[in-house]
């Protein structure tokens, strides 16, 4: 393992150098008097963070719930670098001043620890010890900024060094919770991180660690996954609760009576700070108790089976998805069966073939295809592969989306919509609830365009009567 000092004055001091987790423990020991009370998820965090500093991660997204040490570790990884390389260079980005320079004192505290007076060579300089920016006296630089603060001239890194080892950029919860509901204050971070604090470091190698608590699914950590920036992020969720739900991570921090308080008193809340699942707040129109989950045996199996694509026609991550749905009606009974439901990032071909292969498994008589320009694409594509596929015709337009949902939330209350028990249900649920919240509405569209077929009774408008 390599590291830039590698001259070591003994095997503790290898190993202080050589291991995040126990430089860490170390240092907390001597500023605080006390043992860093280190927990399982603690270790899976100090070793992904060990792979950074190592050059094996580049760009690294950490969920945590709050009060569970984050902002204690991203100092002590900063603190770490300085202990092997007296000229390193960091970035710490929050989002209040108060915390940046808060945050900033708490590394350089690290840094001033005996451990670093007998064995490194880092050395605070006494005339550039600034609470937002200070230097050692070998030239390195712990500066810090918030989110929306000027970092003009900062950068972070050194071309020369491997992965963190010659520092790196840390956001350390870049939102403040009270405004991210509003679609101007999260495009905003967006805007900066993807404008200006992507460009600050001193090679396109430099390591980026974003730490923080989930707060939106459109948060910056929702766009970085889902591709925003073209880079692989790295990403480590970290939910508050064990696997089996039977205690929290953390007792000592958020008891598990605690914890479910918590979450029945606001359980939008507490599904992305807690959870790291972020909820968009339900839309109201249609409520989830409204569906029946239904096993394969209650449903008929005398009736046609169609299928209903809402496509997007691309692969790009920072696209919206394909959305497909696939459906059979009880004419007698007036009830909508859904039976399987899924939704995928796929360019033309390979949405012609998924089709084709769904058509296959549900025995599928027709496909609608929603109507826009490149549905009119598929349409043709689909018939060229002997698909029988109509383009939907609906007396609604695209846009009137709360229209749409309004006018069928009274079929789906009235306990006419039945979903097949299996793993897609969650994410339909979820989408239908939040509309017209959510960032996606592609199952909203296809459940649309099937109750306007069979329980609307507009079927003229179809261009055909058969069922």
């Amino acid at each position: 393992m390599s590291v830039i000092n590698k001259t070591f004055k003994d095997p503790l001091h290898q190993t202080l150098s050589q291991n995040f987790i126990m430089f860490a423990q170390q240092a907390f020991r001597e500023k605080w008097g006390h043992n860093f009370e280190v927990k399982n998820f603690h270790k899976e965090v100090f070793a992904v963070m060990q792979m950074v500093y190592n050059g094996k991660i580049q760009r690294l997204i950490i969920n945590i719930p709050p009060r569970h040490g984050k902002s204690e570790i991203v100092a002590l990884f900063q603190a770490y670098i300085f202990f092997n390389n007296p000229t390193a260079k960091n970035m710490l980005i929050c989002y209040a001043s108060d915390l940046q320079s808060e945050k900033n004192a708490l590394i350089q505290s690290y840094v001033q620890t005996p451990m670093f007076e007998k064995y490194s060579e880092t050395r605070v300089s006494k005339r550039r010890k600034g609470l937002l920016r200070w230097e050692t006296q070998q030239g390195g630089i712990q500066f810090s900024a918030t989110i929306n603060g000027k970092i003009l001239g900062a950068g972070a890194g050194d071309m020369r060094a491997k992965g963190a080892q010659g520092g790196l950029i840390v956001i350390d919860d870049p939102n403040k919770a009270s405004e991210m509901h509003h679609t101007n204050y999260r495009e905003g971070i967006i805007d900066i991180f993807n404008n200006t604090i992507s460009t600050r470091g001193n090679s396109e190698k430099t390591p980026i660690v974003i730490i923080q608590q989930r707060l939106h699914e459109d948060d910056l950590t929702g766009w970085l996954l889902s591709g925003g920036d073209g880079n692989v992020w790295h990403q480590i969720k970290v939910p508050v609760y064990n696997d089996t739900r039977t205690n929290t991570i953390f007792p000592e921090k958020v008891s598990l009576k605690g914890a479910e308080i918590k979450e029945r008193a606001n359980p939008t809340t507490f599904a992305g700070q807690y959870l790291q699942e972020p909820q968009q707040v339900e839309g109201g129109i249609i409520k989830r108790p409204w569906f029946h989950l239904i096993t394969p045996d209650q449903i008929p199996e005398t009736f046609d089976v169609h299928m209903w694509v809402d496509g997007a026609y691309t692969a790009k991550q920072k696209n919206d998805p394909s959305g497909i749905i696939i459906t059979t009606y009880d004419h007698k009974k007036g009830n909508l069966y859904i039976i399987h439901g899924e939704k995928a990032r796929l360019e033309m071909p390979q949405l012609i073939q998924r089709i084709k292969k769904l058509k296959e498994i549900f025995n599928v008589k027709i496909v609608f295809v929603e109507p826009k320009a490149s549905g009119k694409t598929l349409v043709q594509l689909l018939k060229d592969k002997a698909l029988t596929s109509i383009e939907i015709k609906s007396k609604y337009s695209i846009s009137e989306k709360n229209v749409k949902a309004n006018d069928i939330s009274a079929y789906i209350e009235g306990g006419r919509v039945f979903l097949k028990k299996a793993p897609w249900n969650k994410e339909y649920l979820h989408e239908m609830a939040v509309f017209p919240n959510g960032r996606h509405d592609d199952y909203m569209d296809c459940t649309f365009y099937a109750i306007e077929r069979y329980m609307m009774k507009k079927r003229s408008v179809w261009g055909f009567s058969t069922i």
